[in-house]
């Protein structure tokens, strides 16, 4: 089962958007056998 990329995206800009300045989001995934995906987030100051 996995969770749509998009998704993801949209309910972290969400999470930045009321959490303010300063906040930093890291989203995570493992798409493959010994692989790492991320992408990094941050509120603008």
């Amino acid at each position: 089962m996995g969770v749509d990329a998009d998704s993801s995206k949209v309910a972290a800009e969400r999470l930045l958007q009321k959490l303010g300045e300063g906040v930093v989001v890291v989203l995570g995934s493992i798409p493959e056998a010994g692989k790492l995906a991320w992408s990094l987030l941050s509120a603008p100051n």
